[in-house]
């Protein structure tokens, strides 16, 4: 009797698994939009109402592009029921023609206000295109989003000191506009802060006094993540000591980077993020 033997299935169930993983990771992960919660104590006083709550955005780039992406973003945004909308940088791709895309924004809603950054992208394709970055300032701006570079604002949200929070709005780093003491002129040395930045090496943690919040963008988590060489990679890239989530830095100062909306054409352990924050 011949005895034939049989084919191993070790290699088609294999390269089964690896056409998988790319379908997932080029036409699905890219879509799923993560909505990720976090709590953080200021010190706020917020007399018996509800935590503020903060929603941030990073790296949007060419999402406009998406048929309807942008628009769901948006909805996703608004459901939150956000007090402050925050974008972190990168909301263009370097492309004039993404200036009137950007009129999807004006739909973001909040209580207090939406504040916006500018990152490396936002200056033009090498990153030193000053012009352009002026331009996407005046558009964000005519859309009801107020640009903050190098420079605070103060919000209050009560009667007392601990009502109010001092808002810090950081310039792009790789683009050399960054002044991170210069954006902290005029608050009282103690007082409570949220650090928004796109890239956040920007920031010296030598300078950060009172309670702070650092909130970025930049590092899409890196889009791939591979646990462990992902972060290796990207922070001997440059990218810091933390590429994506939660660190405390202290007692008082604690970072968080979002992983941004963009699809970026393919994700895997690191999908498009929309960040939710109590204070």
């Amino acid at each position: 009797m011949l005895d034939l033997e049989r084919p191993s299935i070790g290699p088609m169930i294999l390269l089964l698994a690896i056409v998988s993983l790319a379908v997932y990771s080029f036409t699905i992960a890219p879509y799923g939009i993560q909505t990720t919660e976090n709590a953080f104590d200021l010190g706020l006083a917020r007399d018996g109402h509800a935590p503020l709550r903060i929603v941030l955005i990073s790296d949007i780039h060419d999402s406009y592009r998406n048929n309807g992406y942008m628009e769901r973003v948006i909805a996703m945004v608004n459901g939150q029921h956000p007090d402050i909308i925050l974008i972190a940088g990168d909301s263009v791709e370097a492309d004039m023609g993404d200036l009137h895309e950007l009129d999807v924004l004006s739909a973001l809603n909040s209580s207090y206000g939406t504040y916006a950054v500018l990152g490396n992208h936002d200056y033009g394709v090498f990153w030193s295109d000053y012009p352009f970055a002026d331009k996407v300032e005046r558009k964000m701006e005519s859309l009801g989003i107020k640009v903050l570079r190098n420079e605070n604002v103060n919000l209050t949200f009560g009667s007392d000191d601990k009502s109010s929070i001092a808002l810090v709005g950081v310039d792009d780093h790789w683009a050399h506009r960054s002044d991170f003491e210069g954006s902290l002129a005029g608050i009282p040395k103690n007082a409570s802060k949220i650090i928004l930045v796109h890239d956040q090496t920007a920031i010296d943690r030598n300078l950060l006094e009172g309670k702070n919040l650092v909130l970025s963008g930049h590092t899409h988590c890196g889009q791939v993540r591979i646990p462990i060489v992902t972060d290796l990679v990207l922070r001997a890239l440059g990218f810091g000591d933390l590429v994506g989530g939660r660190k405390d830095l202290s007692p008082d100062d604690s970072l968080y980077i979002t992983c941004g909306i963009v699809p970026g054409g393919v994700r895997f352990l690191a999908p498009p993020e929309i960040t939710v924050i109590d204070l």
